[in-house]
């Protein structure tokens, strides 16, 4: 009975979360999850341990883009605080990544370009300015999209440039080869991100994912890793089953 309690109050968060106005929410103490979960004793100490390491969340709507949207937001932001050698040494490796899309997976250019180059631009315009340029990206659905499926496409070029890697995988859940797996699970707008596009992504670009696990478990919270111990940038997550927020330390 208490299981189908915690998976109906976790569904009801989730659904909260869809109905954020913008497609990321206000910076917010974790102690609002203290209140949101009162009522569930097994997340309790739990959130309890994510105030103590964290002092910020920030939502993302929980409209099957929470991942990709939460990665395109982090990335951006760690842009705006570092300096434009850094930005632009990772707009480089973003560049023959576009290129390879054309070259290796026969992509038409008007099918990427266009997400490549806005995410460019705002890396660049962002830098040097306060938190607020980041957040003004993502109060329009249009505008955040744009963003977001550029992290999409940078996953799928991850996962089908190491397709022999994934395969094993990518064949258990039921498809042929990394494209069909790709054009299915991962490029298609409302379709969030399993453990598969995660790592790919993680160790493809270089970028340190950090997952917190919220959910009713025995034991302390659990943390997930991935990507390089030391990844530029550190993207922090919050996972409760079927959503994903930003977590700020």
């Amino acid at each position: 009975m208490q299981d189908r309690v915690a998976v109906a109050q976790q569904q009801a968060k989730i659904e909260a979360d869809t109905n954020i106005q913008t497609p990321t929410g206000i910076l917010e103490s974790p102690e609002i999850l203290l209140e949101e979960y009162r009522e569930n004793i097994s997340f309790l100490p739990k959130i309890q341990q994510l105030c103590q390491k964290y002092t910020g969340i920030r939502r993302s709507r929980g409209d099957g883009n929470c991942f990709y949207r939460s990665v395109a937001f982090q990335v951006l932001e760690h842009c705006r605080i570092s300096s434009a050698e850094v930005v632009e040494a990772a707009l480089k490796k973003m560049a023959e990544l576009a290129d390879g899309l054309h070259s290796f997976f026969q992509y038409e250019r008007f099918t990427y370009e266009d997400f490549y180059e806005t995410f460019c631009e705002n890396a660049r315009e962002v830098q040097g300015k306060g938190i607020e340029a980041v957040e003004e990206l993502f109060v329009s659905d249009m505008g955040s999209l744009m963003l977001v499926y550029w992290i999409r496409l940078l996953t799928s070029f991850a996962i089908q440039s190491n397709a022999n890697t994934f395969l094993p995988f990518i064949m258990a859940l039921g498809y042929a080869d990394a494209q069909s797996f790709c054009k299915s699970q991962v490029e298609p707008v409302k379709v969030d991100a399993d453990q598969l596009p995660v790592q790919a992504l993680s160790e493809f670009m270089g970028w340190q994912i950090v997952v917190e696990y919220l959910d009713g478990s025995t034991g302390p919270l659990n943390q997930h890793r991935f990507g390089p111990v030391a990844g530029v940038p550190s993207v922090l997550l919050l996972y409760r089953p079927g959503h994903y927020d930003m977590l700020v330390q």
